[in-house]
């Protein structure tokens, strides 16, 4: 199936799938933390980043790191001009954005009705994480990294586009350590392509590979420095998931024995599974492997579904 090939009862399957996840976005703000990313914004609006705690009584003048000051103060800004409703709706649209940006490189692979379910799917495993959270503004700067490295582009828009990103995600989440390794995963397949004398396809890779060490470099654009990547990388690695739950029933549970996640991520993989195996065509590497890598990162450490979500 080409890229022009699909027909308009198809784009509504995939609106329809974009609407569930707006629909699941339209939510209250359920989750604490929310309260102290709003504070720490009104303490960066007032008195600057800080790099010593100035919140936690027992603990207070330690060396602190703020991973979301930079989300920390645009939320502060938007909850200043719009109070909740704007906060809420931004977020919801920041993953529907995410999500909207994946689809021209999935839809060379997929039709309107396979789009759609995994949209809903998508929306599904996100729920439990689905919170008015960093996390959520940093899902449309992965999106944009996946759909600008999957297809040929010109060497200045993504160097005019991913860095920046990159200096922006690096400040909003600890999740930016993802973009060099994305960059890092495209390299190897243009480097594989490149293999057959094919020139176009070594540009690709040199590219890449540049852009893997300058999101690298450009982590530093941080006022924490070495510290933030050390954060950045505890954080996509941690196992304690049952902290990170919200009660948003009937998709998740009040208490870390709850099993339904564990089950929306079964049927994940088989789904996935089984449509890798069914694939005859010779699947790119570079979202391909993404897809997997969020299976195993979420199995090794649950905290991390929000990511299978998106990549898978």
């Amino acid at each position: 199936m080409n890229s022009n090939s699909l027909s308009k009862g198809a784009w509504l399957l995939i609106i329809l799938g974009l609407v569930v996840v707006a629909a699941l976005g339209i939510r209250t703000i359920s989750n604490s933390d929310f309260w102290l990313h709003l504070a720490m914004g009104r303490q960066v609006a007032e008195a600057g980043v800080q790099k010593a705690d100035t919140s936690t009584f027992t603990v207070a003048g330690t060396p602190w790191v703020n991973s979301s000051w930079l989300y920390d103060r645009i939320l502060f800004a938007l909850w200043s001009l719009g109070g909740a409703p704007l906060v809420i709706l931004l977020h919801a649209a920041a993953a529907v954005l995410a999500f909207a940006l994946l689809i021209p490189p999935a839809r060379k692979w997929a039709g309107g009705a396979s789009l759609s379910m995994a949209l809903v799917l998508g929306a599904w495993l996100l729920a439990p994480r689905f919170t008015i959270a960093p996390h959520i503004a940093a899902f449309p700067l992965a999106a944009a990294f996946v759909m600008l490295l999957s297809e040929p582009r010109k060497s200045w828009v993504l160097w005019a586009v991913l860095l920046p990103a990159q200096v922006i995600w690096v400040n909003i989440h600890p999740s930016f350590v993802l973009g060099p390794a994305i960059c890092a995963v495209f390299a190897v397949q243009f480097w594989i392509a490149s293999r057959s004398g094919d020139l176009a396809e070594f540009d690709r890779f040199m590219q890449a590979l540049w852009l893997t060490i300058a999101t690298l470099l450009a982590g530093f654009v941080n006022p924490y420095g070495l510290a933030l990547y050390a954060h950045g990388i505890v954080s996509l690695s941690s196992g304690a998931f049952k902290f990170v739950q919200e009660w948003i029933s009937p998709f998740s549970g009040q208490f870390p024995g709850s099993t339904l996640p564990k089950h929306i991520v079964t049927l994940a993989l088989i789904v996935g599974a089984g449509g890798l195996i069914a694939e005859k065509r010779n699947l790119p590497i570079g979202i391909t492997t993404l897809a997997v890598a969020s299976a195993f990162l979420i199995i090794l450490f649950p905290r991390n579904v929000e990511w299978m979500a998106l990549l898978a």
